[in-house]
């Protein structure tokens, strides 16, 4: 399967009886359904750049790169380590590691270094 279900080339056309009737000869052609995933009920109107399913760990990846991502910018707005940690509900060790992922130059402001 590639992708959420993969997008559909053509839909094969209904036949008496209620089956379908694939009109391709070549075995290449594969036709599809756009089931879309657990997130979005289609691969088109998906807005995400990389499918979900593709990506190491699925939803939970997502949903632990985007708290990376959100842990960073309150590290930038001067939050201190502890507080993100209560925050987020996790360890201080966690944040570290969470915010160990970007750039020193991204974790780190002017007067704000990461070791608080």
């Amino acid at each position: 399967m590639i992708g959420c279900g993969a997008v559909g080339i053509m839909a094969a056309p209904p036949v008496k009886g209620g089956g379908t009737v694939c009109k391709f000869k070549d075995p290449l052609v594969v036709v599809h359904r756009d089931r879309g995933c657990s997130l979005f009920p289609s691969c088109l109107e998906c807005p995400l750049p990389r499918c979900v399913e593709d990506m190491p760990f699925g939803r939970a990846g997502l949903r632990i790169s985007s708290r990376n991502v959100e842990m960073l910018n309150l590290r930038k707005q001067s939050w201190l380590i502890r507080e993100i940690a209560a925050h987020f509900r996790v360890s201080d060790r966690t944040v570290y590691r969470s915010l160990s992922l970007f750039k020193p130059a991204e974790v780190c402001r002017e007067g704000v270094p990461l070791s608080q």
